[in-house]
């Protein structure tokens, strides 16, 4: 009874990987889409941490319930994503300070 638990909680699809991999992949687009447009530059590095700390967590959910290469991908973006949104934003405010 045990092991039938057991692989029913392994066969759920790994929905907090597949979550973290997306929201890396947005907070790197939404520093890129900085770049890219002339848009309010506070209001996306803000929103590009926020998918960058959700998708962390996500990420973590993701390595206890079933350790797949999805969440350490998506650890890996959201990481990247948040430490590029950082710098940006210390450039920016830089550029601001000139």
């Amino acid at each position: 009874m045990k092991m039938e638990i057991n692989q029913k909680i392994k066969a759920r699809p790994p929905w907090q990987a597949i979550a973290s991999l997306v929201l890396g992949i947005i907070s790197i687009l939404a520093m890129v889409s900085i770049l890219s447009i002339h848009a309010s530059p506070t209001r996306w590095l803000f929103i590009g941490w926020l998918f960058a700390i959700v998708g962390f967590i996500f990420g973590i959910m993701g390595l206890k319930y079933a350790r797949n290469q999805l969440a350490i991908a998506g650890i890996v973006l959201s990481v990247i994503g948040f430490v590029a949104n950082v710098y940006l934003y210390y450039i920016l405010w830089r550029i601001g300070q000139q």
